[in-house]
C-alpha cells in the first residue's frame, strides 16, 4: 500500500495528461504548473494547512509557499519564478 492508501499492487500506473505533458514542454508557465500540481495533491486527499504565501521578490520574481497535510503527514509546497533559484 503506498503511503496515500493507494494499492500499488492494484493500481494502474500514472500518464501525463496532455496538459501536463504541454506544460513540461512549455517552461514559461511555472505557475500553470504550480496549480496543476496543487489541483492533483487536493484531488488525492490532501488538504490545505494554514495561510498559502505568495510574495514579490523585488521586481525579478514571486516565491509561493503553502502546507498540506494527509493523514498524520505535512509537506510543504515551494515555488520560486527566480531563474537563479530555480537552476
Amino acid at each position: 500500500m503506498t503511503h496515500d492508501g493507494a494499492d500499488a499492487a492494484s493500481s494502474e500506473p500514472e500518464t501525463q495528461s496532455e496538459s501536463e505533458s504541454e506544460s513540461e514542454s512549455n517552461p514559461g508557465q511555472p505557475r500553470q504548473q504550480l496549480d496543476i500540481l496543487l489541483s492533483n495533491l487536493a484531488a488525492r486527499g490532501w488538504k490545505k494547512s494554514g495561510a498559502v504565501k505568495e510574495v514579490p521578490v523585488g521586481d525579478r520574481g514571486t516565491y509561493f509557499m503553502a502546507t498540506y497535510k494527509k493523514q498524520g503527514w505535512t509537506l510543504n509546497a515551494r515555488h520560486s519564478t527566480l531563474s537563479a533559484w530555480n537552476q
